[in-house]
């Protein structure tokens, strides 16, 4: 559960084992730091008769948020053959690939989650919100287990839940896009290219989005960065998206999602590329989230990208999707 809900959960519950802790913990914060939160966010809190105890709680909030998405960072980050969460007894037999992706034909459906042995597990989150993964996650679940595709997915590696105790929190979100050109994109014989500089409906953490659409013989490759804003890079990676276009079928053969990390020089460096030129491609560290190597028809494609790019309104703008 985010900190979000969980951190209120525990303050209303006098009978929670860290109530007192997090009570001690919300009176760390010195007055400067309450000043200047209600300074930026007190639009948030004009409707709480205790503003300060409502500021003590976000600060807590942002605190905690902060933390978990390092940790998660470093253990994406860090080398190895077999990654966490990989390790647990009930999956360190299960087959990982050298991306770190495990395929969903090893693992059971079980409410928003996958399950080995008696364990729930999610797919890992593509932006610091811990729920950027949920309707990707939504959408591979169906088309995995009701379709009967196969995806190579990474898991969370601090998601770890005896099914037992998992309960899922559920949401909902209306996606919705411009129609792509396909019969634009089957003709290319040169590359199509473009880049968005944001949109006021995307998410404030987000830079700009470079695209390129890239001809090789009877194939179209398409790549597709979004950079985050130059002060999310402690915290945040980029999403990048790359699937091969079969211009005979008009299907897709292969597709994938990654994050990728930079260090703030590396990120400086790829700032002054595009990224269909190659040297957008030779910095940072690459983490892949899900892959899929079966041929997918386009509307599952736009799918996919527009769920890998939640809260990008430009993409959303892009691709042409049902409503979800």
């Amino acid at each position: 559960m985010d900190p979000f809900f969980e951190v209120a959960q525990i303050i209303d519950d006098q009978n929670h084992p860290e109530h007192s802790s997090i009570l001690n913990d919300l009176t760390l914060f010195n007055d400067g730091e309450i000043k200047v939160f209600l300074n930026q966010y007190g639009q948030y809190a004009s409707r709480e008769e205790d503003k300060e105890a409502y500021a003590r709680r976000w600060l807590l909030v942002n605190l905690l948020q902060k933390r978990i998405k390092e940790e998660r960072n470093r253990l994406l980050i860090s080398p190895g053959n077999r990654p966490e969460p990989y390790n647990y007894e009930e999956i360190i037999n299960s087959d990982v690939n050298d991306d770190g992706l495990i395929s969903t034909k090893e693992l059971e459906p079980y409410y928003q989650s996958v399950l080995s042995g008696d364990f729930a597990y999610r797919l890992c989150p593509v932006t610091t919100a811990s729920n950027s993964s949920y309707w990707l996650f939504d959408l591979i679940l169906n088309e995995a287990y009701r379709n009967d595709r196969e995806f190579k997915i990474r898991l969370d590696p601090l998601i770890r839940i005896h099914k037992d105790s998992y309960s899922p929190l559920m949401q909902k979100m209306n996606i919705y896009g411009d129609k792509l050109d396909w019969e634009k994109i089957s003709a290319l014989e040169f590359e199509d290219h473009g880049q968005w500089f944001g949109h006021g409906l995307s998410s404030s953490e987000i830079g700009i989005t470079d695209y390129v659409w890239s001809p090789y013989d009877n194939e179209v490759h398409f790549t597709c960065e979004e950079l985050p804003k130059e002060d999310e890079i402690p915290t945040r990676g980029s999403r990048y998206f790359h699937a091969i276009f079969d211009k005979a079928t008009g299907n897709i053969i292969h597709c994938d999602g990654a994050i990728r990390f930079y260090t703030v020089e590396e990120f400086a460096h790829r700032c002054t590329f595009h990224v269909r030129k190659a040297e957008a491609r030779k910095v940072g560290i690459r983490r892949k989230i899900f892959q899929i190597d079966e041929v997918i028809n386009q509307q599952l494609f736009m799918n996919l990208a527009t769920n890998f790019f939640v809260w990008n309104h430009d993409a959303l703008n892009y691709f042409n999707t049902e409503t979800m």
